[in-house]
């Protein structure tokens, strides 16, 4: 395995090990973005942020892998619940004297 190839595993691993989006994932350029009016107020602009593909790419995957995580854990809940429906006795007897039973 390449050198920078096993340092990027090597990151990921102890991120997702330790919760925690690692600090050389948040290392990003930053320009300034004019919006409007004078240019030599700093309010009038904004900024634009460059991060490293890796970063992206780690930030969707882990969001992703948090997604799956959480509609799994839903479904294994939901799957293990058992619903009880509760019918008011007024309705039981509606449909009781209702029916060709009363008869």
């Amino acid at each position: 395995m390449p050198k920078n190839i096993s340092y990027l595993a090597d990151l990921y691993t102890s991120s997702i090990s330790n919760g925690a989006f690692h600090e050389k994932f948040k290392l990003a350029n930053v320009a300034p973005l004019f919006k409007s009016g004078t240019r030599l107020n700093p309010s009038n602009c904004g900024s634009l942020t460059f991060l490293s593909h890796f970063s992206k790419i780690f930030e969707k995957f882990y969001t992703l892998t948090q997604i799956d995580f959480f509609i799994n854990t839903m479904q294994s809940v939901l799957n293990n619940m058992v619903f009880v429906v509760v019918i008011p006795l007024t309705c039981i007897a509606k449909i009781v004297s209702s029916s060709s039973y009363s008869k």
